[in-house]
């Protein structure tokens, strides 16, 4: 005999996720202790640098003060590159104050650090 849901307290109960999350970038490798350490992209403009004002403080002699911005909008997630001194790198290619569509799993390198691009397919 099946019984209707209402005699089983808690049983309407349901959790929603989002597919894939949120986009984030996660530490690969690069800087001592932070490997793994996830960043979400929850504001539609964020900034990495090494200056303790950026949304993402990567705190590194060959991080630029102001090294990167990311833009979230309605055809994806752009990285761009702030004339940073070392540049910055979308897969091993420099982006020269160019802008790239970053991709799931795509490889970014800002000075010693690696972080790759993580969202839903």
């Amino acid at each position: 005999m099946t019984l209707p849901p209402a005699e089983f307290p808690g049983s309407e109960t349901r959790i929603y996720r989002p597919r894939g999350g949120a986009p984030r970038l996660r530490v690969v490798s690069g800087l001592a202790g932070a490997t793994g350490r996830e960043y979400p992209l929850d504001a539609p403009v964020m900034t990495i640098g090494r200056r303790p004002d950026q949304a993402i403080v990567l705190n590194s002699p060959s991080v630029s003060r102001a090294h990167a911005r990311i833009e979230i909008g309605p055809r994806g997630v752009v990285i761009i590159d702030l004339g940073s001194t070392n540049g910055t790198l979308v897969n091993a290619l420099r982006l020269r104050g160019a802008r790239a569509l970053l991709r799931r799993g795509d490889r970014i390198g800002i000075g010693p650090v690696v972080l790759e691009y993580l969202a839903a397919p």
